[in-house]
């Protein structure tokens, strides 16, 4: 791992820190043959969670995201070996990211286990609520880390402290993205990563039946006659919810 990371630190830094390491790990792999895999996390319907909870629920939900995805490349990173004695990615280093979670308990899990070659590791708060992972390995182990990063997700949910948000109904988009013949750089890595996670929360987004898009243009039409604006009829219907 760069100098720049003090070892106390953890595996999970900030937005700046976070770019200028992996420009120099990105570097280092491709000198020494090794993909690279980017991968970006964002919290769906974040917005609902400071509008209902509050803005301090909000900050709270993203440490507790940002806590889970810390000691996620810690333990990931904990099975791997990384480089050997004259500092050279061995790409002999495996992590078993399937079976036991960061936290230590079993997941129920229809996958077997299976060991993924992954020479580095870290983490990064991109801005706002959204999430980056960047690892030296290919194209198979960054989808293993994305089906473990949600399943962990879904059992941190779980959690009787998380009772207030999981009736949000919040999720995660992920996106991911590995080097390949057309993407050679850290701009383009970052870039199909960040296009791969707005695709995915694209696909979540609810698709309305024939009914209620006719409903909704019905809604539409009085909400002009009215003067009314798309943000004032949501306002107004989280008012009328919270009373009922």
């Amino acid at each position: 791992m760069n100098e720049q990371l003090p070892h106390n630190l953890g595996y999970f830094v900030d937005k700046e820190l976070w770019h200028e390491i992996i420009q120099d790990e990105f570097t280092l792999a491709r000198d020494q043959g090794l993909p690279s895999s980017i991968i970006f996390i964002d919290v769906n319907y974040f917005k609902s969670i400071n509008d209902e909870l509050g803005h301090l629920r909000g900050d709270e939900v993203i440490e507790g995201i940002r806590h889970l995805i810390t000691n996620f490349c810690n333990s990931v990173r904990s099975n791997s070996q990384i480089k050997d004695n004259d500092g050279h990615r061995t790409n002999e280093g495996h992590s078993d990211i399937i079976g036991v979670n960061s936290y230590g308990y079993k997941v129920n899990d229809d996958l077997e286990p299976e060991e993924i070659s992954i020479s580095e590791i870290l983490g990064g708060r991109i801005g706002g609520d959204e999430i980056g992972v960047f690892a030296v390995c290919d194209e198979n182990g960054a989808a293993k880390m994305t089906e473990r990063i949600k399943k962990e997700f879904d059992e941190w949910l779980k959690l009787s402290e998380n009772d207030d948000i999981r009736k949000l109904e919040i999720g995660l988009a992920i996106g991911r993205a590995t080097t390949n013949e057309e993407i050679s750089t850290v701009g383009e890595l970052l870039r199909a990563a960040d296009e791969a996670m707005y695709a995915d929360k694209q696909r979540q987004r609810p698709v309305p039946t024939e009914g209620q898009r006719e409903a909704l243009k019905n809604i539409l039409a009085i909400m002009n006659n009215r003067g009314l604006r798309i943000r004032d009829l949501v306002h107004f219907l989280q008012l009328v919810n919270r009373e009922e």
